[in-house]
């Protein structure tokens, strides 16, 4: 990548559009002074993106506009582009060249191109970000720049090394990450303040909602099967009424004819029925008495047979009680016998298991003697083997020491003959060293004297910097967190007055009436407003008075009732639900009047609801009809003493929000969310603009106080730099005699160690070959009786091997008898228990028999008393049948001559009325059916009636519209109990908000949405968190590392600039590599370390050109113009410069505005920059290459 041209029109001095081409390598821009050369480099810096006038050496950024000359008229805009080769993308963009424009309009206006098409500033600097590339990078040295690299602070000349170590790009990250984070930050304040108010409304809205959609739910299906069942029976009803309409018509006919022929044989028949009544009557009369003592016979017959059958039936029972009697006695002595053979074979099992216990622990007792046996002899023989391997180890140490003694004790020898010759040798040169340090002391002790009056002053500055330092620190803490307040609150206000203005928490059809109110100048008139907006409710009393209004601080204020009638309709119109309405010329107002008095005596009594609050005197009534009659008490005990008093005749409101309703009911307990609270938002808002209001008072006076603190730490710390330099300029004296003294007495103190330690190792040479000669022989005779004592360890070993064999077989014969016994043991037992639960099941049947066979006992007496009973009673009943029989045989003599008599006045009459009979009989039956079959039909009409008014009344269909829902119903029971199960559920449910469903979706919506939108924002948080961590550690380490390659290359490019030498760079505080600042450090050859201020001009300058060199060594840049950076050097040092020039020349492309000819030998291309025009740049361009060729 390397800069191709330049292209400038209407910048400062180039009046006219010029080119400058460039090629790889020097191009050197030269020309007198004054001529425009510098306005090449400012305008190369302000395409990239500068945005100080100052810096382009003007006033304002209208100033880099060609103004005019005496010949000219000023240009309307300049504009400059540069042309960049991107051929091995380099740059972050996809295309081969790109192109950089800039233009400014002289109204101030500002564009930015890249490629032609328009874009932003920080586009521009994302595009160059940490190729060294920028208005404040290293590639554009400017005039008087490249001193300030070292007159700048040590904080200030940072940002030169952040672009060379490649961090700028992430440091605009972090700032812009940060930037984010606190942007996230408030959002998540404000979504948590509104999540927080939706919290408050959707958890009553829950409930309401799923109670209406429950309610609609029965509702519909209750609808659906009472109009398919309501359409079911009028078909039926109509089909039946059909029916019976055409036989009525049919008996009515029949009817008419059969009443003609009645009335013409009733009279003949009269005559003869008077005779036959007569007789009737005393026939009658004798048949009752006979019929009566009929009865009673039968009675007694029956009941003399009933007892006799119950008597064989006591005697058949009896007989078979004794049988099962005598069965459980038999099977009580067969489980005994049973028991006794099951104890005998217990007792036996239970000796076998016993001896079999015994056995067995015996054995086991004797096969653990025999294991300890064994173990104790083979850890002997272990013992021996690990015996006979140390022995061995020592052996082979011992063996491997004699060799080494052997050598050592040769090279001893050699070495004390080379420490005698290093002492003398020593002993001469810590002579002349000593000397040279008195000197250097007694300077020393100068310079310390001098600093030391310094330092004193300094400390008291520090002293009073630190105190106003950690005063701005507390008041700037003071002033955020007051800010971060102010936020805070503001931002809940802001969401609270929305809410306000939105009748957010009101009902659907409140909240659509009164914004359609805010929109229409007609419902402005007639609408006053809600009861909760009318009213000013002081804070101590807004929990009271929400809890004593309810749901009616939610009623509409109207004009009159027409206005309630046109409110209603819009209603209507828009479906928009229910509201109440309170007209203002109708309501009146009801307070307590009479019994004041008695209330001000009462302790806890706080006053009236309605006086307690602040309204419009238009509203009195409605205020004291809402609530004159309402009571405002202290506490709970307050409120039950009041309401006792009173009788439960008013309703009683506790500050805590309890109610005292008239009658007696108590509402109260804790919500685990708060009502509606709609006065209670209000109130909220008030608090909040008095809070918000004295807040900004205070923040505002702490922002002063912290301006003039920052004012008088300013002035301390420009003195405290002042003699910051004064310190340092003497300490770096001081520092080079400190040097100087530490380097010597460090010689001497190596001289004396060096000397000792000859001293030292000649002696215990000496003495450690004494040492080994000893060692050898004492070595040499420990090997041979290890040999001899490892023999007699392996006798004993193959010994015991061979007598622990037989044992073993022991232990394992052992082992299978235990084994054997524990089988036979285990079976024994499991034997025992099953007898043992036998024995108890035979105790169980005895018991159980026993109990039936005194219950039999019991039931034979019973049997017995009873037979003894029935038969007296068969005795008395067969006396009294008797006797009845008797009389009956006499009635009935007398009933047989009266019956002969009616027979004979019967044979009269009978041929007379036998037709009329007849037809009476078929008039009567056709009447009845007449009247059956109006009866039917009314009934049905009636029905047909009630079904039709019940439907009207409950869903406004008659039949033909109902014909919809028709259904074929094949059970109508079914449907029956599924109509009553509906309204039953319907019942349950009570009061019904139908409005509720929609507005619970909308909260639930805008709810979810906003609990997504905070979960995003958290993760943003953490994300950003995290990304500004990974850039600070990815910085830190880039910025280390790049620092350290630039630090030995500052020190390397410095000394082939000075011809010798030593410089260096380093971190004042290393623990903080990315905010603290760099110091420079330089040692011209042949000189001491000193102060950067104490060099001479041409010293500064190439220190500044040897660092801008270290640094384009380390990160080179495409292109570097530079601006007259050699002026203070002389001829040597310019030929030194400009050698280098064409060393990096290879990596970096230079351009270079210069007035030495140094370096214009060693440029490739030459431009020079004319004024043939007064105050109008011109360019002339010469290739030397070409020349040169």
């Amino acid at each position: 990548m390397y800069l191709k041209k330049i292209e400038i029109y209407g910048f400062k001095s180039f009046a006219d559009k010029i080119e400058l081409e460039f090629d790889e390598g020097v191009t050197a821009v030269v020309g007198p002074n004054g001529s425009g050369k510098s306005n090449i480099a400012d305008a190369v810096r302000w395409v990239l993106g500068e945005q100080s006038a100052k810096n382009l050496r003007g006033s304002k950024m209208e100033d880099v506009i060609f103004a005019g000359t005496e010949k000219r008229k000023p240009l309307g805009y300049a504009e400059v582009s540069l042309v960049i080769d991107n051929s091995l993308g380099e740059l972050p963009i996809e295309y081969n060249e790109v192109r950089i424009t800039r233009r400014v309009f002289r109204s101030g206006e500002s564009e930015f191109y890249i490629n032609k098409s328009l874009c932003r500033l920080k586009d521009i600097h994302q595009l160059f970000m940490d190729t060294g590339l920028g208005k404040e990078g290293y590639s554009i040295v400017g005039q008087g720049k490249i001193d300030e690299i070292l007159s700048a602070s040590s904080e200030d000349r940072r940002y030169i090394f952040e672009e060379a170590a490649g961090i700028v790009k992430y440091k605009a990250r972090k700032i812009e990450a940060e930037k984010k984070l606190s942007r996230t930050e408030q959002n998540l304040l404000r979504i948590n303040d509104i999540i927080k108010e939706l919290e408050n409304q959707i958890d009553p809205l829950s409930t309401q909602s799923k109670k209406a959609k429950e309610f609609i739910k029965f509702k519909e299906l209750l609808k659906e099967k009472e109009l398919a069942l309501f359409v079911h029976k009028m078909e039926q009803l109509k089909e039946t009424q059909k029916k019976i309409q055409v036989n009525k018509n049919a008996v009515q006919e029949e009817i008419k004819k059969q009443e003609k022929i009645i009335e013409e044989k009733e009279e003949n028949s009269n005559k003869l029925k008077i005779q036959l009544k007569q007789i009737e009557d005393n026939i009658n009369c004798y048949q009752k008495s006979l019929y009566n003592l009929s009865s009673e016979s039968e009675k007694n017959r029956s009941e003399i047979e009933l007892l006799n059958n119950k008597i064989e039936n006591l005697l058949e029972n009896r007989k078979r009680v004794i049988k099962e009697f005598d069965d459980t006695n038999k099977e009580i002595c067969q489980y005994k016998m049973d028991k006794e053979a099951k104890e005998r074979d217990l007792k036996k099992i239970t000796s076998d298991v016993e001896k079999l216990s015994n056995t067995l622990l015996q054995e086991k007792e004797r096969l653990n003697t025999l294991k300890n046996t064994l173990i104790d002899k083979e850890t002997n023989v272990e013992k021996k083997r690990q015996e006979k391997l140390e022995f061995m180890n020592c052996l082979s140490e011992l063996k491997s020491d004699l060799n080494g003694i052997q050598i050592m004790r040769t090279n001893i020898k050699n070495q004390i003959q080379q420490l005698n010759f290093q002492y003398s040798q020593k002993k001469k040169k810590m002579i002349d060293k000593k000397n040279i340090l008195k000197n250097e002391i007694h300077n020393k002790d100068l310079k310390d004297q001098q600093i030391q009056e310094l330092e004193d002053i300094k400390k008291n500055l520090s002293y009073k910097f630190n105190t106003k330092n950690l005063q701005i620190q507390t008041l700037e803490k003071k002033v955020k967190n007051k800010y971060n307040e102010i936020q805070s609150k503001q931002s809940r206000k802001k969401i609270l007055i929305e809410m306000e203005n939105e009748y957010d928490g009101y009902y659907k059809s409140v909240k659509n009436l009164m914004l359609e109110r805010n929109k229409n100048n007609f419902l402005k008139n007639i609408i006053y407003g809600v009861v909760a907006e009318v009213i000013q409710v002081p804070t101590k009393y807004a929990v009271a008075i929400e809890r004593a209004l309810g749901s009616s601080a939610q009623n509409i204020i109207v004009k009159d009732e027409y206005s309630a009638q046109e409110c209603i309709r819009i209603l209507n119109k828009n479906k928009w639900g229910r509201a109440t309405f309170l007209p203002l010329n109708i309501i009146k107002g009801n307070k307590i009047i009479n019994e004041l008095n008695i209330f001000k005596e009462i302790k806890g009594y706080i006053g009236i609801a309605s006086d307690l609050i602040q309204y419009d005197s238009d509203f009195t009534q409605i205020i004291e009809q809402l609530l004159g009659r309402v009571i405002i008490v202290e506490k709970m005990e307050d409120g039950i003493y009041l309401s006792r008093k009173l009788n439960h005749r008013f309703k009683i409101v506790t500050l805590q929000g309890d109610v005292f309703n008239p009658g007696g009911s108590i509402i109260g307990g804790s919500n685990s969310y708060k009502n509606n609270g709609l006065i209670e938002r209000q109130n909220e808002i008030e608090i909040l603009s008095r809070e918000l209001d004295s807040l900004i008072i205070e923040y505002n006076d702490l922002l002063k106080k912290n301006e003039i603190l920052k004012n008088h730490k300013k002035e301390l710390e420009d003195k405290g730099k002042e003699l910051l330099d004064r310190i340092k300029n003497k300490q770096f004296e001081k520092l080079n005699i400190e040097n100087s003294i530490k380097q010597i007495k460090n010689e001497i103190e190596e001289l004396e160690k060096e000397i000792t330690k000859i001293q030292n190792e000649v002696i215990e040479f000496e003495t450690e070959l004494d040492t080994l000669i000893k060692k050898e022989k004492f070595t040499q005779e420990k090997i041979n009786d290890i040999n001899k004592t490892i023999i007699k360890i392996d006798d004993q070993i193959n010994k015991s091997d061979y007598l622990n064999k037989d044992e073993k077989e022991n232990i394992e014969k052992l082992n299978n008898k235990i084994t054997q016994l524990e089988i036979e043991l285990a079976t024994n037992q499991q034997k025992q228990t099953e007898i043992y639960h036998q024995i108890l099941k035979l105790n169980k049947r005895i018991k159980n028999s026993q109990n039936i066979i005194t219950e039999k006992k019991d039931t034979i007496e019973c049997c017995e008393i009873e037979l003894k009973k029935n038969s007296k009673t068969i005795e008395q009943k067969k006396n009294s049948l008797e006797k009845r029989l008797y009389k009956k045989s006499e009635l009935e003599k007398q009933i047989k001559i009266f019956s002969i008599t009616k027979e004979e006045i019967k044979k009269q009459i009978e041929s007379c009325e036998e037709e009329l009979n007849q037809f009476n009989k078929q008039l009567i039956v056709s009447n009845n059916a007449l009247h059956k079959i109006e009866i039917q039909l009314n009934k049905v009409e009636m029905q047909m009636d009630t079904l039709e008014n019940n439907i009207y009344e409950d869903y406004k269909l008659n039949y033909y519209s109902a014909l919809g829902y028709k259904k074929k119903i094949e059970n109508i029971s079914k449907i029956n109990s599924e109509i009553q199960y509906y309204k039953d559920e319907i019942q349950k449910l009570g009061n019904v908000n139908i409005d509720s469903i929609q507005e619970y979706e909308r909260i639930s919506e805008r709810y979810q949405f906003l609990l997504k939108q905070r979960d995003d924002l958290n993760i943003a948080k953490k994300s950003l968190n995290q990304i500004i961590d990974e850039i600070m550690i990815t910085m830190e380490n880039q910025f280390k590392e790049e620092f350290n390659i630039i630090k030995k290359e500052f020190n390397n490019v410095f000394q082939k600039l000075f011809q010798g030498g030593y410089a260096k760079i380093y971190l004042t505080d290393p623990k903080d590599s990315l905010n603290c600042g760099i110091e420079i450090e330089v040692q011209p050859p042949g000189k001491k370390l000193q102060n950067l201020s104490l060099l001479s001009g041409g010293e500064r300058a190439l220190t500044a050109v040897a660092l801008l060199f270290a640094i384009l060594k380390v990160r080179p840049t495409p292109f570097c113009i530079l601006d007259e950076i050699e002026a203070a050097l002389d001829d040597a040092n310019v030929y030194r410069y400009a050698n280098f020039l064409k060393e990096f020349s290879k990596n970096t492309q230079f351009i270079a505005i210069t007035h030495r000819k140094g370096t214009m030998e060693y440029a490739d291309i030459l431009y020079g920059i004319t004024m043939e025009e007064q105050g109008v740049s011109k360019l002339v361009s010469v290739k030397l290459s070409e020349f040169v060729s």
